[in-house]
């Protein structure tokens, strides 16, 4: 049966009072998205019911949206920085800044545009605020910006995860940087290279893994919580497996200090950072 999202809602509410609710959000461009309907479900985490969120978010539209609906100046789509497929770049009547509000929940995102940063900055403080406003019901808030070519600077929407657990934000960080392994092999070089000329945000550098994991490891914890504090710091790049390594390797070498002063540990061992490292 035919319906809009926004109309279900009240049926995904329901669910959630007795049942696991995963949803996951792909609107086009930014409709489709209201705060307010939308909290109704999100709401329901501070009662305790299990609800996660995987959905698009596509900052580049609503910051172009943004900056017509104050009168300032849209920038020109450039495509060596960004996706020139694009849908909705001009508009013959600015888009209503009510509706812009009741996107993404507030005004908090005339501040963002109405600074001297770069559009890519304006982007990315957008997504960042949205994401501030999701951690007001989730516990894990995590996203990571998708682009439409390997080289672009401004990402074409990003793919925000939210949670009340930590166990689910691991999950979800592991199948996401398995998924950007993918992408970077489809984008190596068909001739070997000397150095590596694909973009970081593609292929991570694993030889920043070990400070990571230094600059988290500032008090006793856990293993599993080390490496959930390096997944929040640096979602979709390493997969937990690849921060275990680099744990280990720390604790071999008497960077980092295990609470049974092994080196072989699981993840209920605590673990520190040695003093004067």
């Amino acid at each position: 049966k035919h319906t809009t999202f926004l109309k279900y809602l009240p049926t995904l509410i329901r669910a959630a009072e007795n049942k696991q609710v995963f949803l996951y959000v792909d609107p086009f461009t930014v409709e489709g998205l209201d705060w307010d309907a939308m909290d109704q479900l999100f709401a329901l985490v501070n009662k305790k019911r299990s609800i996660e969120i995987l959905l698009n978010f596509n900052a580049w539209s609503f910051v172009r949206r943004g900056l017509a609906a104050l009168e300032q100046t849209v920038p020109d789509v450039d495509g060596s920085v960004e996706d020139d497929d694009v849908i909705d770049a001009d508009y013959d009547d600015a888009p209503s800044i009510v509706r812009l509000n009741s996107i993404v929940g507030g005004t908090w995102w005339k501040d963002a545009l109405k600074c001297d940063a770069t559009f890519s900055e304006q982007v990315h403080q957008v997504a960042t605020g949205y994401c501030n406003r999701l951690k007001e019901r989730f516990a894990e808030v995590c996203y990571h910006g998708v682009k439409a070519k390997p080289h672009h600077t401004v990402p074409k929407y990003y793919l925000v995860f939210a949670s009340r657990h930590p166990h689910a934000l691991r999950l979800m960080n592991d199948e996401m940087a398995k998924s950007l392994y993918t992408l970077a092999e489809k984008a190596r070089p068909s001739e070997p290279m000397l150095f590596e000329m694909r973009p970081y945000d593609l292929v991570p550098d694993p030889s920043e893994l070990p400070a990571l994991v230094m600059e988290h490891a500032d008090r006793a914890m856990r293993r599993d919580d080390l490496i959930i504090e390096v997944i929040r710091a640096r979602f979709c790049e390493f997969e937990s497996k690849a921060i275990r390594g680099a744990i280990e390797e720390l604790l071999i070498s008497g960077q980092l200090i295990s609470e049974t002063g092994k080196t072989r540990i699981n993840n209920e061992v605590c673990v520190w950072r040695a003093s004067g490292k």
